[in-house]
């Protein structure tokens, strides 16, 4: 899985939580900022379905600092682990 696949599943799945809450649908981007712009329940759930995609949890020992989407696409590539990202796998 690509970076920009990663982004693509975080543009769809916090536009599915917006359609079903009757809400405009977002072009989201590597550079779109999340913190802060999107609910935090919205920011959980989708942080469970990278996991779930990737195989990965780089919040399993605790909060790893993200600001955009492509902050938090990185986290959930396999490479982010190598470079010491603290991602480990979903057991």
């Amino acid at each position: 899985m690509t970076k920009d696949d990663l982004i693509t599943a975080i543009e769809r799945v916090l536009n599915e939580n917006r359609t079903m809450m009757g809400l405009e649908e977002l072009v989201i981007g590597a550079d779109t900022q999340l913190v802060g712009e999107v609910d935090s329940l919205d920011l959980a759930s989708l942080i469970l379905e990278l996991e779930t995609m990737t195989e990965l949890a780089p919040f399993a020992d605790g909060m790893v600092p993200f600001a955009t989407a492509g902050d938090l696409a990185d986290l959930h590539l396999p490479d982010e682990i190598e470079r010491g990202g603290g991602a480990s796998s979903v057991a």
